[in-house]
């Protein structure tokens, strides 16, 4: 069961390095800054959980983390690489704003709540606040700091329904882990958040705004064009 987790853990990172280095090649970063947003999105917020929860961060205490936090940087400076062939490079900025970046970013932020939460549980952690909010700053931390890095407002406070996937993801984990086996609690949990996360992006679900609907879509229009 061990390996299961750390095998959905290993997907959920490198889903998260994928979609950071769309973002990366979409802002016009280079190969630095596309390895820079990989770990950052893919470990920024389980360092965050970690020094919360007052234990050393993961990816420099274990080594699989570290020899992960390498893989994600290959994978990013490889996908990056493949830019500069000008139709790979045209595939990939129509990405940017399509399903790839959409399943990726919630496959990692599924995997990353859910074992956020989970990780809390683990180290005895009691109370069901604090576990739903460990999963959801490992959930949307990494996504934050690297939103702050390339000028922009986080998804998480943008992004059609992205924070409230990830707590319900972590509530029904912290919920059910004690009371089913813990693996089907976690596929569940994960289910759950990816379900709701393409749903909103095919339904196209937000929350009300000041701007309406057309307001907003004009302004998203105009900001591709002047990219």
């Amino acid at each position: 069961m061990e390996t299961v987790f750390l095998i959905v853990e290993y997907i959920g990172m490198i889903s998260f390095a994928i979609s950071a280095t769309l973002i990366a090649v979409d802002k016009r970063a280079d190969f630095v800054g596309a390895a820079l947003f990989a770990l950052l999105t893919s470990f920024g917020g389980g360092i965050i959980r970690d020094v919360i929860l007052g234990q050393t961060p993961r990816v420099f205490s274990l080594f699989e983390y570290r020899i992960m936090a390498f893989v994600c940087v290959f994978v990013s400076v490889v996908l990056f690489g493949l830019c500069f062939t000008e139709s790979i490079r045209t595939k990939i900025s129509s990405m940017r704003h399509g399903i790839v970046l959409e399943l990726t970013d919630a496959i990692g932020l599924a995997v990353y709540s859910v074992f956020g939460a989970e990780v809390a549980i683990q180290m005895g952690v009691t109370v069901p606040t604090l576990t739903i909010f460990c999963g959801c700053i490992t959930g949307v931390g990494g996504g934050v700091l690297r939103d702050i890095c390339s000028a922009e407002i986080p998804f998480v406070f943008r992004k059609r329904v992205y924070l409230v996937p990830s707590i319900l993801g972590a509530t029904l984990l912290t919920l059910t882990y004690e009371y089913i086996p813990p693996i089907l609690s976690i596929l569940i949990s994960i289910a759950l958040i990816v379900t709701i996360r393409l749903l909103a992006y095919y339904f196209e679900w937000d929350f009300p705004t000041p701007l309406g609907r057309e307001e907003k879509n004009e302004k998203k229009n105009e900001e591709r064009i002047n990219k």
